[in-house]
């Protein structure tokens, strides 16, 4: 699906996009030159890390033998809203507030930062993952280090 932003493996973000070429019937070759731009994605990472669905699904999932009809991506708004609920409950010491004009403030200890809503939950819950999630992979790849 073009440009739907959804999560590729381990929480990055990729875009498609599809050309259609003037004058060239559909099926022949060089008909949809298709692109693929891999780029970081704040929020999608975020989520990936506090285990936050990043795409909905439909079908009977579940059941032996049975699979999912359909994927798609989940409202960013929405997906923002999930996250920060599950940073604030696992770290109750956390704050978020409006800062007003469209900014908001997420902060921890001596840490703060100021944004639009999606980037303030996106950062905070990075912020406030970033030690687990290094010892998370250290622990699974094997590369534990001592200080």
């Amino acid at each position: 699906m073009p440009g739907d932003g959804r999560a590729g493996v381990r929480g990055e973000a990729f875009l498609e996009a599809e050309l259609s070429l003037p004058g060239v019937r559909e099926g022949e070759p060089g008909t949809v030159l298709a692109v693929r731009l891999d780029m970081p994605d704040k929020l999608l990472e975020a989520a990936s890390r506090f285990e936050v669905p990043a795409d909905g699904a439909a079908g009977p999932g579940g059941l032996p033998g049975a699979r999912i009809w359909a994927h798609w991506p989940r409202h960013r708004l929405e997906l923002c809203h999930d996250l920060l609920s599950k940073v604030l409950v696992q770290h109750p010491q956390a704050e978020f507030r409006a800062e007003g004009a469209g900014r908001w403030r997420a902060g921890v200890g001596d840490w703060n930062h100021v944004g639009t809503f999606e980037d303030a939950v996106a950062s905070l819950a990075l912020h406030l993952s970033e030690r687990t999630y290094r010892e998370r992979r250290q622990r699974e790849t094997g590369e534990l280090h001592h200080h």
